[in-house]
């Protein structure tokens, strides 16, 4: 007996999981709920020696089927791939010189999609976009928390690449654009105890902020890949059941999931400006992408997307009744790519904060604005041009993407 250790063994079953151990995990986890059946890691042990207890099952049901296991997920909120995934967004040069390095396509129009195993258009092929020289950006300003929704145009400064814009071609509130919007929604096994609660609260979201007539939404989960249950659609009524019919199994590609939802809302035919919005509930892990971090966020930032994330992490000892802090490597992960594009991540902790988040998070997508421009001494060099806006005005912060990829000619 050595109470007070549960902690450490908690964590040698997570490492029993990793080494594909699954006895050691087993008698790990339990020693840790019996000596703290009630500590703060109880909920998320309980839920592995469940997925352990089920992936025996499958197992046992079809022992020559290799996708069996992927009932087991380790859940790994602090792992060296997470780390990794971080280090790479540091001293992150504003500069595309190394883009086509990467593998990946450029069409025209500046926008480098993603890799071709995640997604190609209706034709089979990337969609074409005739060149533009302009730039639309979509931002949100606040003092605090609070969002700030009725500033002009005047009450902005905008540098791009260093230099104010040739000529302002719009300023506007976001409120008055069409609005396409992505749900995706984690559905591998490290959500699965929180699953159901999740799915109620996005439909009620979908139907309180889709409700202009020309919003469009799509709803589609993901954990090895990407499955759309509801394409784009203004009804709540179908777009609900996109989320109803989630089921939530597998590996987690949160990366690969992002890149696909923002060149899914990029290839959507518009006529005009419109509001792209990408929302992800997850937990912040990925341990089967193809897409880099770095790579996600360049799409993000390449198809002028804004990404929102709310965590689905469960609460710590420290805030069991209310928003988490963010902590672990997956909640860094989530902040960078807010921060990056533009948006927020959202930390609910428990089920009842979780509707509050969704309210707040409609009223952050309805109050930002839309200022659209040339810039100056454009060059189709298929850089990094970095675009910086501040608001005048004490405690003002303005929350917007970090640049875009210059077209190449």
């Amino acid at each position: 007996p050595h109470q007070g250790l549960a902690k450490a063994h908690a964590f040698a079953g997570d490492a029993g999981v990793q080494l594909h151990d699954l006895q050691l995990a087993e008698r790990e986890y339990q020693t840790a709920l019996a000596e703290d059946p009630a500590g703060p890691l109880a909920p998320a042990i309980k839920i592995q020696l469940q997925a352990i207890a089920t992936y025996r099952e499958n197992l046992s049901k079809n022992p020559g089927n290799p996708t069996a296991g992927e009932q087991v997920v380790s859940s790994f909120p602090n792992s060296e791939r997470l780390r990794s995934a971080l280090r790479s967004l540091e001293n992150w040069e504003d500069s595309c010189a190394d883009c086509d390095k990467s593998g990946r396509a450029t069409p025209q129009g500046g926008a480098t999609p993603p890799s071709a195993h995640m997604f190609v258009g209706a034709s089979g092929n990337w969609t074409m976009r005739a060149m533009v020289d302009e730039v639309a950006v979509m931002f949100s300003v606040t003092r605090g928390s609070t969002p700030v929704n009725n500033l002009t145009a005047d009450d902005f400064v905008v540098r791009d690449a260093n230099l104010p814009p040739a000529r302002m071609l719009q300023f506007e509130s976001g409120a008055k654009l069409p609005l396409r919007l992505g749900l995706m929604v984690d559905v591998s096994g490290s959500v699965q105890r929180r699953f159901d609660f999740e799915k109620t609260a996005a439909s009620r979201f979908l139907a309180d902020i889709l409700t202009g007539p020309a919003d469009l939404g799509f709803v589609a989960g993901f954990s090895r890949d990407v499955e759309i249950t509801q394409d784009f659609t203004g009804d709540a009524a179908k777009l609900a059941h996109g989320v109803s019919v989630l089921k939530n199994h597998g590996a987690t590609g949160l990366f690969d999931a992002i890149a696909y939802g923002c060149w899914k809302l990029a290839e959507y035919p518009e006529q005009g400006r419109v509001a792209r919005v990408l929302v992800i509930l997850t937990d912040g892990e990925d341990n089967i992408s193809r897409t880099s971090l770095r790579q996600a966020i360049e799409d993000a930032e390449n198809s002028g997307v804004t990404v929102y994330l709310i965590s689905t992490r469960p609460p710590d000892a420290e805030s069991r009744y209310g928003e988490i802090k963010a902590g672990t490597d997956a909640d860094h992960v989530l902040q960078a790519i807010a921060e990056r594009t533009g948006g927020e991540a959202m930390f609910p902790g428990d089920f009842v904060n979780l509707n509050k988040i969704f309210a707040r998070l409609a009223t952050a997508i309805r109050s930002r604005y839309l200022i659209a421009y040339k810039p100056a001494n454009l060059v189709a060099d298929g850089r990094f041009r970095k675009i910086v806006i501040k608001a005048r005005g004490s405690g003002l912060r303005v929350h917007a993407r970090k640049g875009y990829v210059a077209p190449r000619r």
